[in-house]
């Protein structure tokens, strides 16, 4: 995540994570961004969970505090868009994370969102791959220029 006009790299820290002037920097580009790294790490764009993680990745790239409150508010949010039930979005964003992971393109998603918390390549939950994701988008977003 180097931006091409120096060398120094972004680093989100607690203090700057939640800044609003940079949350709505060009949706468009940040949804481009997300659907192509899902597609290039074997995420299936056919599956109903598909949708539903972008939707969640996208709402806490533009409004960084759902992060913190992805079971309370955001799922909540989303099951009334799609109206559906709450625990349905987790189960698809999950069956969809077990689906990549069978096409073992995981080692891909690790090194492409420079993600190296999660050991041994194990699979990571809805909560974190919605972290790391939105985390993603955000330095891409950022450093795109």
């Amino acid at each position: 995540m180097y931006n091409d006009k120096t060398t120094e790299k972004t680093i989100l820290t607690p203090d700057n994570l939640f800044d609003k002037k940079d949350s709505v920097k060009n949706p468009k580009l940040a949804e481009r961004l997300l659907r192509e790294l899902l597609v290039e790490c074997g995420f299936n764009p056919y599956l109903t969970g598909y949708e539903y993680l972008i939707d969640a990745v996208l709402a806490c790239y533009n409004e960084p505090e759902l992060l913190r409150g992805k079971t309370k508010v955001l799922y909540p949010m989303l099951a009334k868009k799609y109206d559906i039930n709450i625990s349905n979005i987790d189960r698809n964003i999950r069956t969809l994370i077990n689906s990549a992971w069978r096409t073992k393109k995981s080692d891909s998603f690790y090194l492409r969102t420079d993600c190296h918390f999660i050991e041994n390549n194990q699979q990571p939950t809805c909560s974190d791959i919605i972290n790391i994701l939105e985390n993603y988008v955000r330095l891409m977003v950022l450093n795109y220029d």
